[in-house]
């Protein structure tokens, strides 16, 4: 083992004694793993950060007894996956942040019980179609960024809606080509759009028609050669 591994063990270990901590930044480290149950003795923890580093998978007992957790970030890691019931004990949670991972699935019950989750980071991944699975449980998400995802030409009708209370969504860069009359259904409280970079050869209006309060759309850098007017559109 390198003196950076041992040293990351003595601090995992050390963590035993510091039951009072509140917040635990860990980011710009060399972690490749973290241990299952490393902070179950940080019973009153609600910040956890371990940005940029090299973790490459995560448990349902990653995040064990972080009952008071509300809010964890692993942005620019290695994670490839998101497995079933990974936050399961830590129902409080109102941000997670996994940003510029390599996350290319997302299991459906990823975010099981997350009733007070309101943002949720999972942009420049490797995710090719939105996890809509995955995002049944959300109820309350509020902002929802998934720009520099990978996704092929379109989004797939209903991808989002469960999340009813979603203000916020990031599509930038994502390679669209179009968007389905359908692709935004559900989406009743959506206020702020962003589909900036990506392929779209017209304007998507029939997607906007749904979406009855939108009042921020950012759709610049696409190669539009006209914008025409949407013949279900009334004046």
């Amino acid at each position: 083992a390198t003196c950076c591994d041992m040293l990351i063990c003595v601090l995992f270990s050390l963590f035993r004694f510091l039951s009072e901590l509140v917040k635990v930044d860990l980011s710009h480290n060399h972690i490749m793993s973290i241990t299952e149950g490393a902070f179950q003795h940080q019973g009153k923890l609600k910040e956890l950060k371990l940005d940029n580093n090299k973790i490459g998978q995560i448990t349902n007992k990653t995040f064990f007894k972080l009952a008071q957790m509300e809010f964890v970030s692993l942005r620019g890691n290695e994670v490839t996956e998101m497995p079933p019931n990974v936050f399961e004990h830590s129902k409080k949670l109102q941000k997670v942040d996994f940003a510029r991972n390599r996350i290319s699935k997302v299991h459906p019950n990823a975010f099981k019980g997350l009733k007070a989750i309101r943002i949720l980071h999972l942009e420049d991944n490797w995710l090719q179609s939105v996890p809509s699975d995955s995002f049944k449980d959300l109820s309350n998400l509020a902002e929802l960024y998934l720009s520099g995802n990978p996704f092929t030409n379109t989004i797939a009708p209903d991808s989002f809606s469960s999340l009813r209370s979603l203000t916020f969504l990031d599509l930038s860069s994502c390679r669209l080509k179009k968007l389905e009359g359908t692709s935004l259904r559900g989406l009743v409280t959506l206020r702020r759009l962003r589909l900036e970079d990506n392929n779209f050869s017209r304007v998507p209006t029939e997607a906007f028609l749904i979406i009855p309060i939108l009042h921020d759309l950012l759709i610049g850098s696409n190669p539009f050669t006209t914008i025409s007017i949407c013949t279900y559109m009334k004046f």
